[in-house]
């Protein structure tokens, strides 16, 4: 597939391949690290520091959990998309039902 149709994750997992778990658990553990060095060097002991680091601790669980699902829904995606074509009616029109317009069917919105 050409990189230029595929997103940026889409680009990541064709480039690490087989790697890209493990490039997502060392991105979790980089950005867990980075968060620790965060806590230390505002020593972690008062209550509102503890309460400020939990919420930025939620930033990169949310990155890491899209980089896990992506690749999954992705391909989920990719096999309702192609039951989609084999449902879809040909090119050419034929086979297609004309559109009916509500004023045609005779159909009323509102009784009065």
């Amino acid at each position: 597939m050409d990189s230029n149709n595929q997103s940026l994750l889409g680009q990541l997992e064709t480039f690490f391949g087989p790697r890209y778990a493990w490039f997502v658990a060392v991105l979790a553990l980089v950005l867990a690290l980075l968060l620790a060095l965060a806590a230390y060097a505002q020593g972690a002991d008062s209550q509102g520091v503890r309460v400020v680091l939990g919420l930025l601790g939620l930033n990169p669980v949310i990155i890491v959990y899209i980089l896990l699902l992506h690749p999954i829904m992705y391909r989920r995606w990719q096999r309702a998309m192609q039951s989609l074509h084999v449902l879809a009616p040909p090119a050419d029109g034929a086979g297609r039902p004309e559109p009916v317009s509500i004023a045609a069917s005779g159909a009323r919105c509102c009784s009065a």
